[in-house]
């Protein structure tokens, strides 16, 4: 009797290791020499999460996501495009904490800090060859502080100050846009950001 307790027993954990296993991240794949999504990842049930394993909605205007059974997400929500790979963190179902985007080859292309479903905090962007772009800094969801852009060589090109969402003002170092600040502030929407070296980042 005993024995058929820890066969069950046994079995029962080795079902339940397998289904908290979950695989996802890239490698390359050898037939077309392309990047997939594809990974092995150990990881505890709910905690990591797949377009298959939750649902999101708006709520309070901003976005909330429950897993399968319905209760908040505490964890990581892992999406892809034809492009790129993203991991959200997530705390009480709000985006929160660390959201790091990659090219499906592996490369850093932003790292951003939210809180309670908003940009809270630092947002840097990284050129293709792992330099950065731009640093940025959000309070509540808008832009806040000194937005400063660098080349692709490195080389500071240009600051711009903001105040909830405003750009206030700043300066390019070489003004390829053919504008002044004063035509930029015009310009420059609510949270957008319009870069000096737009050319060299695309």
């Amino acid at each position: 009797m005993n024995f058929v307790k820890l066969l069950i027993i046994f079995l029962f954990s080795a079902c339940s290791v397998q289904a908290a296993e979950y695989t996802y991240t890239v490698r390359k794949d050898p037939l077309h020499h392309t990047a997939i999504p594809y990974v092995y990842v150990k990881t505890t049930r709910d905690k990591f999460y797949t377009p298959d394993r939750y649902t999101c909605r708006m709520r309070n205007e901003k976005k909330y996501c429950v897993n399968r059974r319905g209760r908040a997400i505490d964890g990581q929500i892992v999406t892809t495009d034809e492009n790129t790979v993203a991991y959200e963190t997530y705390n009480d179902g709000y985006q929160s904490g660390e959201t790091l985007i990659y090219t499906l080859d592996g490369t850093l292309l932003q790292r951003a800090e939210y809180k309670k479903g908003v940009k809270n905090g630092e947002e840097i962007t990284y050129y293709v060859n792992g330099n950065v772009f731009i640093i940025s800094h959000y309070k509540n969801g808008a832009l806040n502080g000194t937005v400063s852009e660098y080349d692709i060589n490195g080389h500071k090109v240009g600051g711009f100050d903001y105040k909830n969402g405003w750009f206030k003002g700043g300066y390019c170092k070489n003004e390829r846009h053919n504008f002044s600040m004063k035509e930029r502030l015009a310009q420059t929407q609510y949270n957008e950001i319009i870069p000096c070296q737009s050319e060299e980042a695309d």
